[in-house]
């Protein structure tokens, strides 16, 4: 006695074929954006200063905060806003 469904030829052709399209998508994706990402962080390492500030953001309780982090004086703080960002930039370059 066959347990095993019986699958048409038609249909086992179409089976093969959607399964050759995914693994052919997959493994491009990935390294796709791994290769990306390493050009990106290669080109910021290549053109950084390492002694210009790092700012970036973050929510908290659905406020934006920015942060900056000094390498020069190796200290971090948080700003409101960033016409506030702006003023600390201004005040480290001209005074």
């Amino acid at each position: 006695m066959n347990r095993h469904p019986y699958y048409s030829p038609h249909e086992l052709n179409r089976q093969r074929y959607r399964l050759e399209q995914l693994v052919a998508k997959q493994p491009s994706l990935p390294w796709r954006q791994v290769l990306t990402q390493a050009g990106q962080r290669l080109v910021r390492f290549l053109t950084a200063n390492p002694a210009e500030p790092r700012i970036w953001q973050s929510s908290q309780r659905g406020q934006v905060i920015w942060w900056i982090y000094d390498p020069v004086s190796q200290r971090r703080q948080s700003f409101q806003s960033e016409l506030e960002v702006r003023q600390w930039l201004d005040s480290r370059y001209y005074s």
